[in-house]
């Protein structure tokens, strides 16, 4: 048995700088996702920065709802909720 073999290739990446490499037309489903996931966070750290804990965990609930934009991320920082509790969630959120 030979080593593992695998091909791939880059269709678009954007770089922390902004700069990119590809065509956006390949990234346009991804980038939309990201779109929607921040927007989310944000919400999240305006939620908190705003009103406190309690708006903090009822916007971080209507994120989850099947209607919205349940995300990974969001279902991550309400399971960090759930064991750690709303400052590791906050935390969290920030971070991300």
């Amino acid at each position: 048995m030979g080593q593992p073999q695998a091909e791939f290739r880059v269709l678009f990446v954007q770089f922390i700088d902004g700069s990119t490499f590809g065509e956006v037309s390949e990234a346009k489903d991804w980038l939309s996702t990201r779109a929607v996931i921040l927007d989310g966070l944000r919400k999240l750290a305006q939620s908190h920065s705003e009103h406190g804990g309690q708006a903090f965990l009822a916007e971080l609930e209507q994120q989850q709802q099947p209607h919205s934009s349940g995300t990974l991320p969001i279902a991550e920082i309400l399971g960090t909720y759930k064991q750690k509790g709303v400052e590791a969630a906050i935390s969290q959120t920030r971070q991300s």
